[in-house]
């Protein structure tokens, strides 16, 4: 492990230094090696779904569950996280302890994502895409949910991009 982390240091670091410090970050506070925590952050060997739906009042809501069984399997990782810049709050997030990135995602009165696999690579192709330089779908939404401003904005990041893995965003 230590071998493949260091590649993926050099190679990742090049594109996407965030991403590495984040890892190094949760390395240190969750008191875990950096190979492991590389390790657990590339994971997206999951299925998920997502369900929308529109009340009769026009509300829309958006559900999902997460139905994998790779590290995750324990329900008390999952948290809800509030992101700010410079004082200001940006958009809400549920994330995993220790997996850099949002599965889902909230901008009050915006837009909501959620993340959504599709299975058609092998977990081996899509950690050689990553290697690559591709990002990892999960941070992928992070760094939409900083930049895009509206449903509309969201959905055009969401079609520009080459991903790691073969995923949908269901997006409202």
């Amino acid at each position: 492990m230590s071998y493949v982390s260091e590649y993926i240091i050099s190679t990742i670091g090049k594109y996407d230094p965030e991403w590495i410090d984040y890892i190094k970050a949760v390395s240190k506070y969750a008191e875990i090696n950096l190979s492991e925590a590389i390790m657990i952050s590339i994971t997206y060997d999951m299925a998920c779904t997502t369900a929308i739906v529109q009340k009769k009042s026009g509300e829309i809501l958006m559900g999902r569950n997460l139905d994998f069984g790779t590290y995750f399997t324990n329900s008390h990782m999952d948290f809800e996280a509030h992101y700010y810049k410079d004082g200001k709050y940006l958009f809400k997030a549920i994330e995993l302890a220790g997996f850099r990135g949002v599965i889902n995602g909230i901008k009050e009165n915006k837009y909501s994502v959620s993340l959504n696999l599709r299975k058609k690579n092998s977990s081996i192709t899509n950690v050689y895409r990553v290697f690559k330089g591709y990002p990892t779908p999960n941070f992928y939404l992070y760094k939409v949910m900083l930049e895009a401003e509206n449903f509309n904005e969201a959905v055009k990041l969401f079609s520009e991009n080459n991903l790691s893995a073969p995923v949908y965003f269901s997006i409202s």
